[in-house]
């Protein structure tokens, strides 16, 4: 008889958690597992990327049908999901950038979130916030995962909001073992919990997609053509930081287009200073692409100039397609990139991404090399699949 399974995510926006879920439901074993997916509202461009053997079920925000819903589903929002936790959390002034977004979006929604009467045998909360929020208080299941992709230290998540709904779980993933240990640090309570699963990627598929035939994106030749897909959020992505960083690089007299996929709640604020920067045909944002992977591809860099990750598939699945990356340093960075070798791993700062930019400029041979070093790199992890499985029995 086949398991049953739950997962919980947010919509499938273009992002490196849509990608990692994507990847994990095509390496499933559809013979011995039944999913059952369920999304916080059934959007996004992902969603044609689902694998057939999954049921999509409703979404768990419904949208009311008439004034008595919306009116019954405004007031459990703002009185169990958001009021009280709201006031109390700026009367204390905590220091955590994403706290209101914890208790707005994560315990807001779960308020008025729909339930499930079926009985599973395991429910996998997908990603902090609302997935793990929900899947703790909407879902019964034998058995209960949350899913971890941050550097939690540094993400500016309240572990006091988060403490109680991991002890709802029997076990916790992070995508790795240096992520991992930084969890452990902040929630010693919980270290018989943690497992490490890191994002599952699918080469071959990558591989398939990046043939696909594009026509909105022209390489410049005499010119480094870099790439970035992220959300547009300076907060965690910094790409604020990219555009200055592109500022210094173009008056010192380089030619670069810097292109960027994706979409956020940035986009206004980047926009206005690509304006201000008289780099409106430098630095490029394309808004968000289903498939990725023909402009990663045909770029000669990948550049992430993010403040904090957990471990971004992004960077592997470019290293997939044989492109070198330069990144600022995040926890997980060096289990991902040799430095020097396939790409470049710089300091977390607006200087340090200048410099790395620039020795990419100075040197282009690197770029060559790094390609020629990726092409003997073992690279994708579908055996990670097998963790998962191992942590539904225990």
């Amino acid at each position: 008889m086949k398991k049953q399974i739950l997962i919980a995510s947010y919509p499938l926006n273009a992002g490196g958690t849509t990608t990692s879920l994507i990847s994990l439901l095509h390496n499933i074993d559809y013979k011995s597992y039944e999913v059952d997916l369920i999304l916080l509202r059934q959007k996004g461009e992902f969603l044609q990327h689902i694998p057939s053997q999954v049921n999509l079920l409703e979404p768990a925000l419904l949208e009311g049908s008439n004034l008595k819903d919306k009116l019954y589903k405004l007031v459990n929002y703002t009185l169990k999901g958001i009021f009280i936790k709201k006031l109390m959390y700026l009367i204390k002034k905590k220091p955590y950038s994403l706290g209101i977004f914890q208790i707005m979006s994560g315990y807001g929604w779960a308020s008025v979130s729909r339930g499930l009467k079926k009985q599973y045998d395991v429910a996998i909360g997908f990603m902090e916030g609302w997935p793990n929020i929900y899947v703790s208080k909407k879902v019964r299941a034998n058995k209960k995962i949350a899913w971890v992709h941050p550097d939690y230290k540094n993400s500016g998540l309240d572990p006091s909001l988060d403490a109680p709904i991991f002890k709802c779980f029997n076990k916790i993933v992070l995508v790795s073992q240096s992520c991992k240990n930084s969890f452990d640090q902040g929630f010693s309570q919980y270290t018989d919990k943690t497992i490490v699963i890191e994002n599952i990627v699918s080469v071959e598929h990558v591989k398939r997609m990046a043939e696909a035939e594009v026509d909105d994106f022209i390489i410049e030749d005499g010119c480094l053509n870099i790439i970035t897909a992220a959300r547009l959020r300076n907060s965690d992505k910094g790409l604020d930081r990219a555009v200055k960083a592109l500022k210094r690089l173009k008056a010192d007299g380089y030619k670069i287009r810097w292109y960027v996929l994706g979409e956020g709640e940035d986009r206004q604020l980047l926009e206005d200073m690509i304006r201000e920067y008289g780099l409106e045909k430098d630095f490029i944002l394309m808004g968000q692409r289903s498939n990725p992977y023909p402009y990663i591809k045909r770029a000669d860099l990948y550049a992430l100039t993010s403040r904090y990750e957990g471990k971004p598939i992004s960077v592997t699945e470019a290293q997939v397609l044989g492109v070198g990356v330069v990144t600022t340093k995040y926890i997980s960075a060096n289990e991902q990139i040799d430095d020097g070798v396939d790409g470049i791993i710089v300091e977390n700062n607006d200087e340090a991404i200048y410099d790395g930019i620039k020795r990419i400029l100075d040197n282009p041979e690197l770029l060559n090399i790094f390609s020629e070093n990726l092409k003997n790199k073992t690279i994708g992890n579908a055996d990670e699949i097998n963790k998962l499985y191992e942590a539904m029995k225990n």
